[in-house]
């Protein structure tokens, strides 16, 4: 069994635990750490009974798919997928990301503001 994180919209997350091509549970979510541990307890399941972790890789959210990577590459480090930096999964933005330097003073020890 495989489960696939979709994270291409940054707060509606799928979910989605594969047996071969057929779908067996699919969840939607905020967090993908949180869905696949619903996915996991719904059908009774350890980790290690997950035989990779994949991301759905297409463009979207920069963010989410920050975000859906590192649970990715997060949970096949903790199966023992990844053992070289071959096996990291790299997000595939669709563009180079947009981003912008913003002026900001420092108000507190810890706290910027615009």
């Amino acid at each position: 069994m495989k489960i696939y994180i979709d994270s291409r919209i940054r707060d509606n997350v799928a979910v989605i635990l594969k047996e071969g091509d057929k779908v067996v549970r699919s969840v939607t979510c905020h967090d993908p750490v949180e869905g696949v541990a619903e996915i996991l307890k719904i059908e009774n399941l350890q980790i290690q009974n997950i035989e990779k972790f994949e991301l759905v890789n297409f463009p979207g959210s920069f963010t989410g798919l920050k975000i859906g990577a590192a649970a990715v590459n997060a949970f096949n480090f903790c199966l023992g997928k990844i053992l070289s930096d071959k096996d990291i999964i790299i997000p595939n933005y669709g563009k180079e990301p947009n981003l912008t330097i913003k002026s900001f003073r420092l108000v507190g020890r810890h706290q910027l503001q615009n």
